[in-house]
């Protein structure tokens, strides 16, 4: 049985962007709507600052080991975050697949901290 976020991303609509500027407006706007439905808005748009994979990493042990309880508010706002950013990084890629050049630029967005990518960098 499929879980709620993988139903989700099953239903992923791609909005391919072209780089034509004339559909830039279009694209920005659609995909800012999506931004804001999907819950990643604070990734994107606002100053917040993801934990790198070492970090979330170490959260998601304690929550393993302690359970949901024993998380700080910080603790889960910052796992939030993180699963925030692995999605809307998989959502901008989906959106620029059609496009080599702008696919290869997002990939480039892959760090040392964020291996899964960084959303914000893309």
């Amino acid at each position: 049985m499929m879980t709620n976020t993988a139903k989700a991303w099953n239903e992923v609509l791609v909005h391919s962007m072209e780089r034509k500027k004339s559909e830039w407006f279009a694209w920005n706007n659609t995909f800012l709507v999506r931004v804001m439905t999907r819950g990643y808005y604070e990734i994107l748009m606002v100053e917040e600052t993801v934990k790198t994979d070492e970090e979330a990493r170490l959260i998601n042990e304690k929550l393993a080991d302690q359970g949901i309880t024993k998380l700080t508010t910080q603790e889960k706002k910052d796992l939030k975050l993180y699963n925030a950013n692995i999605h809307a990084y998989a959502d901008l890629v989906q959106c620029c697949s059609s496009d080599k050049v702008l696919f290869q630029k997002m990939l480039t967005s892959r760090t040392k901290d964020l291996k899964r990518g960084d959303a914000k960098l893309a």
